[in-house]
C-alpha cells in the first residue's frame, strides 16, 4: 500500500497543471521539483523494494485485460526515480528492472499492428505515459560552472542517461506514431503548451546527448502539432532574449537555431510581420553575444534563409552587422566578415546601394586594420566573383563615390611606399585587389601611388596656417591701437 501511495504521489506531482508566466518562463520545472520533494524518501525505497522482481514483457501476455494491467504496472514502475549513485543492492536491482521496463515500453510502442496498440493507448493510459515522461525528464539541472569552456573542457554527462535515453526514445516514438494524432496529443496533460515549454527549458542541459534528442523531438512536435507552432517560435524568441540581454552563458542555442533553420525554410511568402519581427528582435541581436563562436554557423544559416526568402531583409542585416561590429575583438570580426560574404552573395545590387554609406566605410577600416587576419579576410572578399560584380563601379554616382573613395583610400594606405602595412601578405593582397580595379576599369597605378587624403591634409594645413596668420595680424593691430591710446 505504501509503495502504491508513493508511486501515485509521484505521478500526481507530474500531472498537476502549471501556470504560464507572461514573460515566457514557466513554473513547470520548479513546481515539479517542489511536488516531488514532498514525497518521502522512505516511501520511495519501499516502492523500490516492491519492484525488485522483474516484470514480464508485454508481448508475453496475450490477454488484453492482463496486458493492460501489466502496462499500467510498468508505467508505475518507470514513474519512480532511480538512485544511480547508490551502492545499495535494492537500488541497483531497481535501476536494472526499470531500464528493462522502459525498453519493453519502447518495443511495444514501436512494433505490433496499429489496431492492437489503439486498444491500449487510450487517453487515461496516455496521461499516465506522459506523466511518467515528465517525472523522468523534467528534473533539476546541475548548476553551471562559471569557468566552464565548452571548447576545452569535457562535457558534463548525466549519470542517469541510461534511463533518460530510453525515455527520450519512447517520447520520440510516441510523437511520430500514427496512433497518437495531434487532435488527441494537444489536450491538457499530454503534449500541450506547458509540455513544450518544459522541453525548451531542458535545452540548457550540459549533456550534448540530451540536447540532440530534444532537438529532434521538438522539431517533430513543431511539424505535427500545427496549433503549437506560433507558441514554440515565441518561446524560442524568449530564450534568445534572455540569452542576449542577461549576458550569461547558456546551452542549447545552437540546437534551437538548427530547428529554426528548417522552420524558416518553410515560411510562406510574403513573410508575415511576425516573421520579420523575429529576425529583427530575436536573431540579429544574437550577434552581440560574446559566445557567438559556439553557434555562428547555425546563426548564419538562419540569416541567409531569411534573405533567400526576402532579399529586402539583407539591408536590415547589413546595417545591424555594421552597428554591432566588434572593433575590439579581431576573432569576432573574422566571423562577421564570413557572414558578411554570405549575405553579399544573396542580395541584389539595389539592396547594397541602400546601405553603401555604412558598409563601405566599415570594409575600408577592416582593410587597413592593424590585425592581419582581419585585413586578409576582408581582402579575400575580392576573390569572390559575385562580390566583385556587386562592388562594380558602374552604379549610381553616389554608390561609386562610397565604393571607390573608401576602398581606394584603404588600399592606398596598405601599399603606401613610405609607410606600407606591416604585414607583407596584406600588402600583396592589396596589390591583387588593385590589379582587379586596373583590369576592370582601366584605373592607373598612379592613383594608388599616393594616399588619397594627402590633398585634404594639405588643405587643412593651409587653413590652419592662415588662421594663425590672421590671429597674429589681429594681435599686432590691437597692440598698435593700445599704444596709440596710451600716447
Amino acid at each position: 500500500a505504501t509503495a502504491r501511495t508513493a508511486a501515485a504521489a509521484t505521478r500526481a506531482a507530474a500531472a498537476r497543471p502549471v501556470v504560464q508566466r507572461e514573460d515566457g518562463g514557466n513554473n513547470l520545472i520548479k513546481g515539479l521539483r517542489r511536488r516531488l520533494s514532498n514525497v518521502k524518501t522512505d516511501d520511495l525505497h519501499v516502492a523500490v523494494a516492491h519492484h525488485e522482481e522483474e516484470l514480464p514483457s508485454l508481448k508475453s501476455v496475450s490477454n488484453i485485460s492482463k496486458r493492460l494491467e501489466l502496462l499500467k504496472q510498468k508505467l508505475e514502475l518507470c514513474s519512480e526515480l532511480a538512485l544511480f549513485t547508490s551502492m545499495d543492492a535494492h537500488d541497483k536491482a531497481f535501476v536494472s528492472n526499470k531500464r528493462k521496463a522502459l525498453l519493453d515500453l519502447v518495443d511495444f510502442l514501436n512494433s505490433g499492428p496499429a489496431r492492437s496498440k489503439q486498444e491500449y493507448l487510450t487517453e487515461p493510459v496516455l496521461l499516465d505515459l506522459i506523466s511518467m515522461i515528465k517525472v523522468n525528464l523534467f528534473v533539476a539541472l546541475p548548476p553551471q560552472l562559471d569557468d566552464y569552456d565548452p571548447e576545452e573542457d569535457e562535457p558534463w554527462l548525466d549519470v542517469s542517461w541510461p534511463h533518460k535515453q530510453v525515455v527520450y526514445e519512447l517520447l520520440l516514438r510516441l510523437v511520430v506514431s500514427a496512433d497518437f494524432p495531434a487532435k488527441v496529443g494537444k489536450k491538457p496533460g499530454l503534449v500541450d503548451q506547458d509540455f513544450c515549454v518544459g522541453l525548451i527549458t531542458l535545452f540548457e542541459s550540459d549533456d550534448p546527448r540530451e540536447r540532440d534528442y530534444l532537438k529532434t523531438i521538438l522539431h517533430r512536435i513543431y511539424g505535427k502539432f500545427m496549433t503549437h507552432r506560433s507558441f514554440i517560435r515565441k518561446q524560442i524568441g524568449y530564450v534568445f532574449a534572455r540569452f542576449t540581454y542577461e549576458k550569461k552563458r547558456q546551452n542549447g542555442i545552437a540546437e534551437l537555431l538548427e530547428i529554426l533553420g528548417s522552420i524558416i525554410n518553410g515560411f510562406a511568402l510574403p513573410l508575415k510581420p511576425e516573421h520579420l519581427a523575429f529576425i529583427r528582435y530575436s536573431l540579429i541581436p544574437l550577434h552581440k553575444s560574446p559566445w557567438i563562436h559556439t553557434f555562428t554557423s547555425q546563426l548564419t544559416y538562419c540569416i541567409t534563409q531569411y534573405i533567400e526568402k526576402d532579399a529586402t531583409t539583407g539591408q536590415l542585416v547589413l546595417e545591424k552587422l555594421v552597428e554591432y561590429w566588434p572593433w575590439s575583438n579581431s576573432a569576432k570580426q573574422v566571423m562577421y566578415l564570413t557572414e558578411l560574404e554570405e549575405v553579399l552573395e544573396l542580395i541584389p545590387p539595389s539592396v547594397l546601394e541602400l546601405c553603401a554609406d555604412k558598409v563601405f566605410p566599415c570594409l575600408a577600416k577592416c582593410i587597413c586594420s592593424e590585425h592581419f587576419q582581419v585585413c586578409e579576410r576582408t581582402l579575400f572578399l575580392w576573390n569572390n566573383e559575385h562580390v566583385v560584380n556587386l562592388f562594380a563601379l558602374e552604379r549610381s554616382e553616389e554608390f561609386m563615390a562610397h565604393n571607390f573613395r573608401n576602398i581606394y583610400g584603404a588600399l592606398a594606405r596598405n601599399v603606401d611606399a613610405n609607410n606600407p602595412h606591416w604585414n607583407a601578405a596584406v600588402t600583396m593582397l592589396s596589390f591583387n585587389v588593385i590589379d582587379i580595379y586596373k583590369e576592370r576599369y582601366g584605373l592607373e597605378q598612379e592613383l594608388f601611388s599616393r594616399r588619397p587624403d594627402m590633398g585634404d591634409r594639405q588643405v587643412a594645413r593651409r587653413a590652419r596656417q592662415n588662421k594663425w596668420t590672421e590671429l597674429d595680424q589681429k594681435y599686432v593691430t590691437d597692440r598698435s591701437e593700445e599704444e596709440v591710446k596710451e600716447a
